[in-house]
């Protein structure tokens, strides 16, 4: 996260359970904790390294409401597209449950058989075509999408869950922990008779165990002196709370870097007058930053 104090006329403040294969754990990093049915990202009828990355799922031809789901794959700094990345999603049907067909191996026992793979393509693409799922039957959980993330690097490890605006059940969807690979809920549009939605995804973003860059010497944010309120077109701000990097639009206006704990900007008379990253918030940060003010 990052954190803003902007003064005199801009004043701102910015700062499923699903268990590990053993497979070549001893050559792999391994990260994401628990991850309860992950597995199943082997169980795809194309090798992995034959995987295409765009896939259709079993139900797309069946009575529902189309849809494309598509997007980029980053690597942790949320700005390089990530190449050779497996994405394996699976959700109920229009009922609200897994089916089965009666011939289900592993655990396609529990997912059913409305699941597809993807690998990201040289610039992170992925793309899947599916049905939006129903609610689970008497209950309030939103219809939502299940997601794994396989590295070529890494273990198996699941992000969050792909969930639809406008849902009414949403409101129950509470949760105090940060985003997994980005905030999962996706907008879906009408164009050209289907439904169209993307999500972009950081990996590793707020994964448990996931490594992350040395930030001892990371560089992030505005340069002193910029004046953003300016070229914002901005006259009045009083206080303004932006997360970083799930917001990604506004990571890239504040040029924010995510492979740092934080950064702090103070703003005087619409220009950047002084900048810190990687603080610690101790008592003597905050008398450098007040003394700024």
């Amino acid at each position: 996260m990052f954190f803003l104090f902007v003064v005199s006329a801009c004043i701102a403040l910015t700062g499923c359970g699903q268990s590990s294969t053993a497979k070549d754990q001893k050559s792999r990093i391994i990260v994401g904790g628990s991850c309860e049915g992950c597995e199943a990202v082997y169980e795809s009828p194309v090798p992995l390294d034959q995987l295409n990355n765009v896939d259709t799922l079993p139900d797309f031809n069946d009575a529902g409401p189309k849809i494309e789901i598509s997007g980029i794959i980053y690597h942790r700094d949320g700005k390089t597209p990530a190449a050779g990345v497996v994405l394996y999603v699976y959700h109920t049907d229009q009922t609200g449950v897994y089916p089965k067909q009666g011939n289900e191996k592993g655990w396609a026992k529990r997912h059913g058989f409305i699941r597809g793979w993807v690998k990201t393509d040289k610039n992170g693409f992925y793309k899947f075509y599916t049905l939006v799922p129903a609610s689970y039957p008497d209950s309030r959980n939103p219809k939502h999408i299940h997601p794994t993330i396989k590295e070529p690097d890494k273990n198996e490890y699941w992000i969050d869950e792909y969930l639809f605006e406008g849902d009414p059940y949403l409101q129950y969807e509470k949760s105090d922990r940060p985003p997994r690979g980005s905030n999962g809920i996706i907008k879906p549009v009408m164009k050209d008779g289907m439904l169209r939605a993307t999500r972009n995804i950081i990996l590793g973003l707020n994964v448990p165990d996931y490594p992350k860059a040395d930030v001892t010497n990371v560089q992030s944010g505005l340069a002193i002196g910029a004046n953003w309120c300016e070229q914002q077109r901005l006259t009045k701000i009083a206080l303004v709370w932006v997360p970083s990097p799930v917001d990604q639009e506004s990571s890239r206006l504040f040029k924010i870097n995510p492979d740092g704990k934080n950064t702090v900007f103070v703003y005087k008379k619409r220009k950047v007058a002084a900048r810190w990253v990687n603080l610690d918030y101790t008592g003597e940060d905050a008398d450098n930053i007040l003394n700024q003010l």
